[in-house]
């Protein structure tokens, strides 16, 4: 569309906030992660669940009840088996054939496959872009032979199937079971996956990459909790030096919700209805600015790092890890970060210093931090030097990035033209642990 014909212009420097929510429908589902990285996390994730004195009992009733089988283990390695054997070179497609014996995987890829009641949106609805049905029901049941051994289901949408193990797992184990049999809230169900998985999670990779690196250290969550102000306050969820080179991390596991409207803005007013305070601190800006940045001349002195020279200049990078591939992609990290100069405008903090100087935000997902792993490990790649190199490949100010609007690069697209082999890290590649 032409945004200028249609008298956008006059939303004047809101304009590119306008259309990231305008896009975000479009936007959604144009990045893919790495398969068997997915159900690694998928895997850690139910570990956590079923190990949790809340939520393990109820975890395993679920999958009782809602998937016929018995065992949760066994409900994972079905979903991984089925989709790593489904690939149909010569017709390019996805199908699964399952022998009419193997009772356990047709009780989980007929639940995959089950028609769902639902009322369609209007064909002008952007709520059609949530694709409920294909979420709820990847698979499509084929007619089967009464002469044939082997029943069969067509993959309808590759990535939604591997979801079904992952985020959309979190979703419906909430709205099918959770929620409706009163066992917590939402805010309950979202904090255990934020502290409990995602942030666990994260330090796992960071100290798989970054701990073989002497001159690297590396500090998380407890680590970072200081009673400087009159309580303890959590200032940072995650702290990286290198020599004078600090990175400070906001982690945030949310999913942008349908209900806020943020994925169903189509004009002005519906754009000018958004809490867009609310945005920002549920995604991390509001936080990292008015506290893990602000502060951090307050309390870098209360992190155990004694070989950090507190009082020489230093290089801040402000770093947000994000669950949702729709923050990490397309538009959003580049207005995103136009916000968070805002956000440090206001609180009256300037990038440039005589204590520091402040880069950019950067905006990464918790799959491009699986993705670097191995090379990180390998010391093929650095850490900073890939924030370096992103900040550079994205710089507005740079002319250079003008043609072809490169200053919209993503984080995603400067690691993978760095780091193209290796993206599944050894650890896990040879899949034992879905065999333990």
């Amino acid at each position: 569309k032409n945004y200028k014909e249609e008298g956008y212009d006059k939303l004047g420097n809101d304009f590119f906030e306008f259309f990231m929510f305008r896009e975000l429908h479009h936007n959604q589902y144009n990045e893919c992660s790495n398969a068997i990285n997915i159900f690694y996390k998928s895997f850690y994730l139910f570990n956590k669940i079923e190990n949790h004195h809340i939520f393990g009992e109820h975890f395993k009733n679920y999958i009782t009840w809602h998937y016929n089988v018995e065992s949760t283990n066994e409900f994972l390695k079905h979903i991984i088996w089925s989709y790593i054997k489904s690939y149909d070179e010569k017709l390019g497609l996805r199908y699964i054939n399952v022998p009419k014996d193997n009772t356990d995987a047709i009780k989980i890829l007929d639940v995959f496959s089950t028609k769902v009641e639902y009322d369609i949106p209007a064909k002008d609805d952007l709520k059609t872009f949530d694709f409920f049905p294909l979420k709820k029901s990847p698979l499509f049941k084929c007619k089967q032979k009464d002469n044939k051994d082997i029943i069969s289901y067509l993959m309808m949408d590759e990535s939604l199937y591997i979801e079904k193990a992952y985020s959309i797992f979190i979703n419906d184990f909430w709205f099918d079971y959770l929620k409706p049999n009163e066992i917590c809230t939402r805010k309950d169900w979202g904090s255990f996956i934020g502290s409990e998985f995602y942030e666990p999670f994260i330090e796992e990779i960071l100290n798989e990459s970054l701990s073989i690196s002497p001159n690297i250290v590396l500090r998380s969550t407890n680590q970072l909790i200081f009673n400087i102000e009159g309580s303890p306050i959590e200032y940072a969820d995650v702290y990286v030096r290198e020599k004078q080179n600090v990175a400070l991390f906001e982690v945030k596991s949310g999913f942008i919700p349908l209900g806020y409207g943020y994925k169903t803005v189509a004009t002005i007013e519906d754009y000018k209805s958004l809490d867009l305070d609310k945005f920002n601190k549920d995604y991390g800006l509001t936080q990292l600015a008015e506290k893990t940045i602000k502060k951090f001349h307050l309390y870098k002195k209360e992190i155990n790092d004694p070989n950090f020279n507190s009082d020489r200049k230093v290089q801040i990078y402000p770093v947000i890890i994000v669950n949702d591939p729709i923050i990490s992609s397309s538009i959003v990290p580049f207005v995103l970060k136009r916000k968070f100069n805002d956000l440090l405008e206001k609180e009256g903090i300037n990038k440039k210093a005589k204590e520091h100087n402040i880069s950019d935000l950067c905006i990464i997902n918790i799959s491009h931090l699986q993705d670097m792993v191995q090379s990180l490990k390998d010391k093929k790649v650095n850490f900073f030097s890939l924030l370096d190199l992103y900040l550079l490949m994205s710089d507005f100010k740079n002319k250079n990035n003008f043609k072809g609007y490169k200053f919209l690069r993503t984080f995603e697209q400067v690691l993978y033209a760095k780091v193209k082999d290796g993206l599944i890290s050894d650890r896990i590649k040879d899949l034992k642990w879905i065999k333990e």
